[in-house]
């Protein structure tokens, strides 16, 4: 090893140079939490006047001695004596999880001995004390010198003590707010320290309140097991009450609370019988020679034998216990077994032959004389055995265990193990007369995590704090308890805490943990915490070997595992909590992370040589991307400019490889990267490109104001650049965001443009994509014709260069047409096409965007619980890629199918989230369909003044004579509102002529859904002639376009030609559609047998009560109020005793919902009307 001070070489583990005497180990350097307590002697100059100067120096060699003494009382370090000052550093190089409190205290008690030694010496001597609390830079200077800590903290705490009183100690806010529930303190306002900007908070600490080491302890209650912990009382109970054995394992990932629910059984079976004794012993994953060690602890449990117990005494103590159950005859057997069990090698053997061979049998059988000391216990008193961690155990102890429960069936044992999922893949429980259960525990829900956040927190903490600590440790007990504890437990909860820059007194508790490792662990930690949450081992063995010389790191993942710091499994590790990772690397010094992060990139590099995977792509970008920053914030006036151009080039590589994916919050991050590297080292060509990548990225996500403004950008540079991909590039960005914002005309001229220039540079594939964003902006806002041209052009582009995937995305939006055109067949042809592409080219997003049409399509067949299952899962997978266009749209058909299933509750709740999705990206055209469909539901479930108010908000954005124009969800789920509320709101009735009036004026023919609804709508204006006309319009279209219409055809398929049949008096032909099909929703099916009821034949009632059956299993109170409002008039009709009942029923549904049913009445009283009523039977 070579001396730094004077350059010579000396032995690998020396510790001192043999030349100069200079350290050799020099500890490294490192960005720390500590807290730093500045003191100076106060009238030392008047003292030097007075006293001779070796009398001086010894009062003050001694003062400083009996300082120095209270500063290493209290844990900390001196960092330096000068003159008659001292500084002292708490938490560097070791951290406690109170340096704070220490470096308070022992201030105070520095106070204190200077009063007393004063008094002693007959001088009069005291001090000023500074204490403040935060990050600084820890090591030793290059040019040689101590350890020592240098940042603003150092500055602060020197100003804290100009400023203090003579004895007296003035702290910080940090140091303030760590110990403010221990020491007494003062306030001294605020103060300004030279060379600070901004006045500082000051206090005055007075006097301890609390003895060191004092913590308010907190019994945290299980919550979220109710119905586990009811289970354990209940096989207590049945083994008890049976004498049967009981086999119980618990199996779940480490942290979800096995070995808290298990302590709920020891005072579950003391409760049910209170001689139960209890043994306890865990499993452990290595360092353990003793195959039977867990066995060995349930041994020492019961015979109280401690570890360091001689064989004698442990001889002992197995005798007594043994004695106490079984026969003398076989006390010295058993005591044998057992001490071999529990690791003894009993040097009291007889050397007899015959004797010897009885002592041989033994050793290779000593688990017998363990059965046999349980089985006379339990002969005694009941037992409750647990063993922790069963995955961790060797064969012969899983062996052991089902042979004890095999032979122990009739016996009172309650037995308890716990292992992770590992532990199932190894072993099943023996089966026999005994009892067994596997009980798999999983994370908490959110609201037993709340609930476990109330004990700690305490109810009224910030609902912020709240959400980031769930969502954060995942539901799991260990963690969650853990951050809650971090921020400060119940005293702190009310403060708005930021948990991406945790408080110092959170970085030290943490520290404290990282400070207990060795030094290899340490920096086996510090690897990982560079490299990220989770990796390879392989990884963490490649880097210390590079980084410290050290590839045998196994030893130390596993003990850092067994410490809780990190999970290690199948050859991948992770860390326990996400802050540990934060505060290792936070301690890493720029420089060093610098040389991490690239040391990484390299790795990596050199071992994915070229074409890498995604993954490596992502890591490479990743490590060279903060490599790269690093440099620029250490010297941005000589960057590393080789550094900074991989990290361009893989940063570019990353984000492309995000947007192929549609992985577009992480295109937005890894652009804005790029920009900030090539705009640091004038790299224009970069700039442009990533500029256009970001805008891109921005536009996929909604973000049209950022969109439009890197398009200008864009734009500018490419000019400026004369580049003309780059124009043309940023001429397709700027026409996607004109699109987005519902500008399309703007939209097709800016596509166009990089259309032409795409052709005129010879970029087919730009030229393609072009054409596709062009159809995808006619056919969003629900212009299948003027898409289709466009969308078919790119399919052919697509074709010609091979390119698949953009193949199957031209394939997706045509089928997106045939949908929209009512060509079902057609739509699921395309879909099924572009979705095996996807899937061949492994491509999730294409085909949950697949999977997201199909939903609409098989919605609209009427197989709704198809259709919500493939919504529900777009929505998952769009809520994973940061999709809130693919989240909202998956939210409509979700919504769409509630509502047909007569969950109206459910589904204005849906809508109404997906219409603050739309709203929030400005889509104004998904707005307003999915506001037709919101009122709808709010109408259902009797909110008919907020659904009436929707309405109106639709109609005030669009021209009355253009309703045909607007898309078919708006025009016809507005009509169907109308028509279910039985058209008696005369808010609602010029909105009704309106609709009904374009519907009837129109050019061009109306969809057949549309023309359903307007069916209804005439006969509830008591308009025959122009239902009838509607009819036929109806007939019509189906016939010459030949259009598969939707089964839903809003709610009405079947019932509106039967309401219209029964209006006209055919009976027959109301009979003929109920034979015909079965009605999809529950709406058609209630309101076709309402029909068939009008006619009054045989039966009527029977069909009544059926539609009631049907209306009574939703939550829709318009539908139940309007089968009521029929079974009133027919009852009427026909002279019904019951007649009057009904209709005060039906008055009351009605009065409830607010609304006269005006036009439902005149449809049923016309209907009835039509032929005279029939007798009763």
């Amino acid at each position: 090893m070579k001396c730094g001070t004077c350059g010579s070489e000396n032995f690998h583990d020396a510790r001192f140079c043999a030349f100069c005497g200079g350290p050799l180990r020099v500890p490294a350097d490192e960005r720390r939490v500590v807290t730093v307590v500045f003191a100076d002697l106060v009238g030392f100059t008047t003292l030097s006047e007075h006293l001779d100067p070796e009398r001086l120096k010894g009062i003050v060699d001694h003062a400083f001695e009996r300082l120095v003494q209270d500063i290493h009382d209290f844990g900390g370090r001196v960092d330096k004596i000068i003159g008659d000052a001292v500084v002292a550093l708490f938490g560097a190089p070791v951290a406690h999880e109170d340096d704070a409190e220490r470096a308070v205290r022992a201030a105070l008690r520095m106070h204190e001995t200077l009063a007393a030694y004063s008094a002693e010496v007959e001088v009069d001597i005291r001090m000023r004390i500074g204490v403040n609390t935060g990050e600084v830079l820890v090591g030793a200077l290059r040019a040689g010198g101590d350890y020592t800590a240098m940042g603003d903290v150092v500055n602060t705490a020197s100003r804290l003590e100009t400023s203090a009183n003579p004895g007296e100690v003035l702290v910080g806010p940090a140091t303030h707010a760590a110990t403010l529930a221990v020491i007494g303190y003062e306030s001294r306002g605020s103060l300004i320290i030279r060379g600070r900007e901004g006045a500082v908070d000051v206090w005055a600490a007075k006097e301890a309140l609390v003895p060191p080491g004092h913590r308010s302890r907190r019994h945290i209650p299980i919550v979220g097991r109710d119905a586990e912990v009811t289970l354990l009382r209940n096989l207590g109970e049945l083994s008890m009450r049976n004498r049967r054995a009981q086999s119980l394992v618990i199996i779940g990932e480490a942290g979800v609370g096995k070995t808290r629910l298990v302590e709920e059984l020891a005072p579950i079976m003391l409760g049910i019988e209170p001689t139960t004794v209890m043994f306890s012993g865990r499993c452990v994953p290595y360092g353990e020679s003793n195959p039977w060690w867990p066995i060995a602890e349930v041994l020492r449990d019961a015979c109280s034998v401690e570890l360091s117990d001689s064989v004698d005494v442990a001889r002992s103590k197995c005798t007594a216990a043994v004695r106490e159950v079984m026969e003398p005859d076989a006390v010295a057997d058993v005591t044998a077994r057992l001490l071999l069990l529990l690791g003894y090698d009993d040097p009291s053997r007889s050397r007899d032959p015959d004797r010897l061979a009885e002592s041989t049998r033994q050793r290779h059988d000593p688990a017998s004389g363990f059965l046999a000391f349980l089985e006379a216990t339990l002969r005694v008193r009941p037992v409750l055995m647990r063993l922790a961690d069963l995955h961790w155990a060797e064969q012969v102890v899983i062996e052991l265990v089902d042979e004890m429960m095999v032979r122990m069936a009739r016996r009172p044992l309650v037995f308890v193990a716990t292992g992770r999922r590992a532990l199932t893949e190894r072993w099943s429980p023996a089966t026999g007369r005994h009892n067994t259960l596997v009980l798999n525990l999983g994370a908490l829900p959110r609201q037993a995590s709340e609930q476990l956040l109330d004990s700690i927190l305490g109810a009224g903490s910030p609902q912020a704090v709240r959400d980031m600590l769930i969502d954060r440790s995942g539901g799991n007990p260990l963690y969650l308890e853990e951050l809650a504890t971090l921020i400060g437990g119940r005293e702190h909860a009310s403060a708005t805490l930021d948990l991406d820059e945790l408080p110092d007194t959170l970085r030290g508790l943490i520290g404290a943990r990282i400070d207990d490792l060795t030094a290899d662990e340490q920096g086996v930690l510090a690897d990982a915490s560079v490299w990220g949450p989770e990796g390879p081992v392989a990884a963490l063995r490649e880097l210390g070997q590079t980084i410290r010389g050290r590839a045998d790191i196994d030893p130390l993942i596993a003990t850092l595992s067994l410490k809780d710091i990190l999970v290690a499994e199948s050859g991948v590790w992770r860390f326990r909590s996400d802050l540990l990772r934060e505060v290792a690397y936070s301690r890493l010094t720029k420089s060093e992370r610098m040389r991490r992060h690239r040391g990484i990139a390299e790795y990596i590099g050199e071992r994915r040589p070229g074409v890498p995977d995604t993954a490596a792509v992502d890591l490479l970008a990743r490590h060279y991307g903060e490599a790269a920053r690093l440099t620029l914030e250490l010297d941005p006036t000589a960057p590393d400019r080789e550094l900074i151009a991989a990290a361009i080039q893989w940063i570019g590589e990353a984000a492309r490889r995000a947007a192929d994916g549609d992985s577009w919050v992480a295109a937005a991050t890894l652009n804005e990267q790029g920009i900030e590297l090539a705009a640091a080292v004038d790299r224009a060509a970069d700039l442009l490109r990533f500029t256009t990548g970001r805008g891109t990225a921005r536009c996929e996500l909604w973000d049209n104001d950022g969109a439009q403004h890197d398009a200008a950008a864009a734009l500018d540079l490419a000019d400026r650049l004369g580049d003309e991909a780059g124009r043309a590039a940023a001429e397709l960005l700027r026409g996607a965001v004109d699109a987005r914002s519902n500008r399309v005309e703007e939209a097709h001229v800016w596509f166009d443009r990089a259309i032409e220039r795409f052709r005129d540079i010879g970029d087919e594939r730009g030229r393609a994509v072009a054409l596709r964003r062009k159809g995808m902006a006619s056919l969003v806002v629900g212009n299948a014709r003027e898409a289709e041209g466009p969308l078919n052009e790119s399919l052919v582009a697509f074709r010609q260069l091979g390119d698949r995937r953009g193949q199957a995305w031209a394939l997706q939006n045509l089928a997106w047409i045939g949908f929209i055109t009512g060509r079902t067949a057609v739509a699921e042809d395309r879909l099924a096409d572009a979705y095996q592409v996807f899937a061949e080219l492994g491509d999730p997003t294409g085909t949950a965007w697949c999977d997201g049409l199909l939903a609409y399509v098989r919605y609209y067949q009427g197989r709704f619980a198809e259709a919500n299952t493939l919504a529900r899962d777009s929505f998952d997978a769009a809520k994973r890629r940061g999709d809130r266009w693919g989240q909202a749209m998956s939210l409509v058909v979700v919504g769409a199918t509630d509502l047909w299933e007569g969950q109206s509750a459910a589904s204005a709740k849906r809508t109404a989230d997906a219409l603050k999705l739309f709203e929030q990206m400005h889509d104004m055209s998904w707005v307003r369909q999915t506001t037709a469909l919101h009122a709808r539901a709010l109408a259902a479930s009797g909110r008919v003044t907020e659904s009436l108010a929707a309405l109106e908000r639709l109609d005030s954005g669009s021209e009355h004579s253009g309703w045909i124009g607007q898309p078919l969800m708006v025009t016809a789920g507005v009509l169907a509102t109308l028509v279910h509320l039985g058209g008696g709101s005369t808010d609602g009735d010029r909105l009704f002529d309106d609709i009904l009036s374009a519907v009837e004026g129109a050019e061009n023919p109306a969809p057949v859904e549309l023309y359903n609804a307007a069916i209804l709508a005439s006969l509830q204006r008591g308009s025959l002639d122009r239902a009838i006309e509607f009819a036929a319009l109806c007939e019509r279209e189906l016939g010459e376009s030949g259009q598969a219409p939707s089964v839903v055809r809003n709610g009405y398929a079947l019932s509106a030609p039967a309401l219209l049949a029964a209006v006209r008096g055919e009976h027959d032909a109301v009979a003929a559609l109920l034979a015909s099909d079965e009605p999809v929703t529950y709406t058609d099916r209630a309101l076709l047998h309402v029909a068939v009821a009008l006619g009054r034949g045989e039966g009527w009632l029977g069909n009544l009560a059926f539609a009631e059956s049907v209306v009574r299993a939703t939550d829709d109170v318009v539908s139940q109020a309007t089968v009521a409002l029929a079974k009133a008039t027919i009852g009427r009709a026909v002279g019904h005793l019951d007649a009057p009942r009904w209709e005060a029923l039906a008055a009351e549904h009605w009065d409830a919902i607010g609304i006269e049913p005006s036009g439902w009445t005149r449809v049923f009283l016309t209907a009835v009307a039509t032929m005279p009523a029939a007798p009763m039977s």
